[in-house]
């Protein structure tokens, strides 16, 4: 190997990267691990009067997703009791809810913190539409929140 200067060496350093890479293969994201989430309560609002309230207790978990408006009661789209396993709490129906604690708050609203905080909650293994899609969110299942009330 002849290394004229610099440049040269950068150069050869990115050609051990390229050749290593395999030909069609992407470089994927790291993915977030779930973590066991405190007890306390979450709260992720999907719209101005719907949201998921996630309960986490030292004996499991339940969950709430309901939709209200200013004038009706709260109408109950999922209820269930949740068991904990490595960081993901599963129903007996066979619903999926992981929780992440992210680094930095996600602001989807700041007015009135429409799918907004510093929780993400990933919802897998509903019917389709049966938890609406978040107000300023783009993809099925995926909300943002924050722990309202933790418990000591």
């Amino acid at each position: 190997m002849n290394l004229d200067g610099p440049r040269d060496c950068v150069n050869q350093i990115d050609a051990v990267k390229v050749s290593a890479m395999v030909p069609g293969e992407e470089e994927l994201p790291e993915k977030e691990a779930a973590v066991a989430a405190p007890p306390g309560t979450y709260h992720f609002w999907f719209n101005r009067y719907g949201a998921i309230f996630l309960t986490v207790k030292a004996d499991g978990a339940e969950v709430e997703a309901f939709q209200e408006d200013k004038t009706a009661e709260r109408e109950m789209l999922y209820k269930a009791r949740l068991s904990e396993k490595d960081g993901m709490f599963r129903s007996k129906d066979g619903a999926t809810f992981i929780l992440t604690k992210l680094d930095k708050r996600v602001v989807n609203d700041g007015n009135r913190g429409i799918n907004s905080g510093d929780w993400k909650l990933v919802v897998e293994g509903m019917k389709e539409g049966q938890i609406p899609i978040a107000a300023f969110g783009e993809e099925e299942g995926v909300y943002f929140g924050e722990a309202v009330n933790r418990e000591p």
